[in-house]
């Protein structure tokens, strides 16, 4: 059940000086329903590993792309994320 989409989206953060300006690409991947306990498990306990492994074994065709996003978003959450930064 369910549908991949992909879908964008642009945001302006109008409270920075800069007005940071980004396009963000979004990517619906469906899980069974029966596996969100699993997945929130994983994620919880911050083994961003194994649901990167879940995702990519069901969507190979997204592996690569599966495996970066989890482990800049692993970074991000243990505070490790490079700061966005606008320059010329």
């Amino acid at each position: 059940m369910g549908v991949k989409l992909r879908n964008l989206s642009i945001l302006c953060d109008y409270a920075t000086p800069e007005k940071y300006t980004a396009l963000e690409l979004h990517m619906e991947l469906p899980i069974p329903h029966q596996d969100i306990a699993q997945v929130q498990g994983w994620l919880g306990e911050g083994n961003w590993h194994a649901s990167a492994d879940y995702l990519a074994n069901k969507y190979p065709q997204h592996r690569g792309v599966i495996h970066e996003w989890m482990e800049a978003s692993q970074a991000r959450s243990e505070g490790r994320h490079a700061l966005v930064s606008l320059a010329a």
